[in-house]
């Protein structure tokens, strides 16, 4: 777990991903800011905001 600023509770920092773990799947959307990775039994949307 990352400590650091004052952050949004759904926001991630880029310091606190773990880059170890394995992605089985990841997808995106062609026109949209829309990323989908799939790690184990979990699956992370990742959306560009505007």
């Amino acid at each position: 777990v990352c400590t650091g600023g004052k952050r949004k509770k759904d926001e991630i920092s880029v310091d606190c991903l773990d880059f170890n773990k394995k992605i089985l799947h990841t997808a995106w959307h062609p026109s949209e800011n829309v990323v989908a990775v799939a790690a184990t039994n979990n699956l992370f949307l990742f959306q560009d905001k505007l």
